[in-house]
C-alpha cells in the first residue's frame, strides 16, 4: 500500500472514531437531560401530606427543578404541598393548595388559617391537625410565616441568612397546630392556673410528635395530645404541646401522661432538657419553665390548645397589621 493510501485509510479510521466519540457525547448529553428532569436537585425534599390518616403520596415534579409538588392520594381535604425555591436559601417557600369543586386550578390556602384545628374522629378521643415544619433528624429552622401571603413555611433567619439549629439535629418531629395563636398581649389563666405576667410568643402553638418515623417537611399529621410544657423562651411563654401521630404503631398504647413514661421512657424529660439548653450553643443563657418545671397532662394540654384557638379567632376577627390573614 502506498504512503498516500495509508494516509487515507488512517484518516477514515480517525473519522470513524470521532463519529463514535461524537455519538457517545450526544448520548451522554441526552441522558444528562433526562437525569435533570427525573431527579430534582439534591436539596429538594419529597413531601407526604396525609389527612386524616397516613396515605402515601404520588409525586409530580415540574420541569423547573426548583419546584416540587406532592399531592395526597387519600383523606378528606385534598391539600397539596408545593415547594418553591431551593431548600437552604432565603427564597425557599412551601405553600399549600386545596382542590376546589368545579375549578380547573387548585386554590392556594393557608396552613395556619385554612387547615382546621380539629381532625375528624370517632368516639370520645379528641384529634387535631399538626403541620410539620422541622422533621426529626434535621437542623433547618423552618416555621410558618405569619406575615407572608398565604402563610408559607419558610426559613427562619439570623443575621440575614437562613437559620440552622446550632445545638444539633432535632430529635422529634416538630411543627405547629393550625388555627392557634399565642397572644403576645394577653395570657389568660388556664384551668385556674395563672401564667402572668408572661406573654405569648406571637406564633401558632408548637407541637412535638413522639412518633418514631421521621416526617416529611410540610406533612400534615392527625395527632392526639399527651402533655404540655410551659417553656419560657427569652422571656416569652412558648408552649410545647407533646403528642403522637395516630398512625404510629404505639399510638394506641399512649392516651395519658402516665402512658408516655411507660412506652416512651425518658422522652418527656429529654424534650424538656433539649429546649432548656438548645440556645446555649448560640451563646445565650438556658431557657426556663414556668411553675417549677411542671409537665402538664393531656387534659391541661387540651385546655392550652383551646385558649390558643380562641386567641386565633380574635386575631382573625380583628385583623391587626403585621399578619396575613385569609
Amino acid at each position: 500500500m502506498s504512503a498516500s493510501g495509508s494516509g487515507s485509510a488512517w484518516t477514515i479510521f480517525l473519522s470513524r472514531q470521532n463519529l463514535k466519540k461524537t455519538n457517545i457525547l450526544n448520548n451522554l448529553q441526552e441522558m444528562k437531560g433526562c437525569w435533570s428532569i427525573a431527579r430534582p436537585v439534591i436539596t429538594q425534599q419529597r413531601l407526604a401530606v396525609a389527612v386524616p390518616r397516613r396515605y402515601y403520596a404520588t409525586t409530580t415534579t415540574t420541569t423547573t427543578t426548583t419546584t416540587t409538588t406532592t399531592t395526597t392520594t387519600g383523606g378528606n381535604k385534598g391539600f397539596t404541598a408545593v415547594e418553591e425555591g431551593v431548600l437552604g436559601s432565603l427564597d425557599y417557600r412551601m405553600f399549600y393548595n386545596a382542590a376546589t369543586t368545579g375549578a380547573s386550578q387548585p386554590r392556594r390556602v393557608s396552613p395556619w388559617h385554612d387547615i382546621p384545628l380539629r381532625a375528624p374522629h370517632t368516639g370520645k378521643e379528641k384529634l387535631y391537625h399538626a403541620v410539620i415544619e422541622i422533621p426529626k433528624g434535621t437542623q433547618e429552622k423552618m416555621e410558618i410565616s405569619t406575615s407572608d401571603e398565604n402563610n408559607p413555611i419558610k426559613h427562619d433567619t439570623k443575621n440575614g441568612k437562613p437559620r440552622y439549629i446550632t445545638h444539633g439535629k432535632i430529635k422529634y418531629n416538630y411543627g405547629a397546630l393550625s388555627q392557634t395563636w399565642e397572644d403576645p398581649h394577653h395570657t389568660p389563666d388556664i384551668n385556674g392556673l395563672s401564667f402572668s405576667p408572661l406573654q405569648g410568643d406571637d406564633d401558632p402553638l408548637d407541637f412535638i410528635d413522639l412518633g418514631q418515623r421521621p416526617a416529611e417537611r410540610g406533612e400534615l399529621k392527625t395527632v392526639k395530645l399527651l402533655a404540655a410544657l410551659p417553656l419560657i423562651d427569652e422571656g416569652e411563654l412558648d408552649w410545647k404541646i407533646v403528642g403522637i401521630d395516630v398512625s404510629d404503631p404505639k399510638a394506641n398504647l399512649v392516651n395519658k401522661l402516665e402512658d408516655v413514661s411507660k412506652h416512651f421512657p425518658g422522652a418527656l424529660e429529654e424534650i424538656q432538657e433539649w429546649y432548656r439548653v438548645y440556645k446555649t450553643a448560640d451563646g445565650k443563657p438556658p431557657n426556663q419553665y414556668a411553675h417549677q418545671d411542671t409537665i402538664f397532662n393531656q387534659d391541661f394540654a387540651e385546655a392550652v390548645v383551646e385558649v390558643a384557638h380562641e386567641s386565633w379567632k380574635r386575631l382573625r376577627k380583628d385583623k391587626p397589621k403585621g399578619y396575613w390573614i385569609s
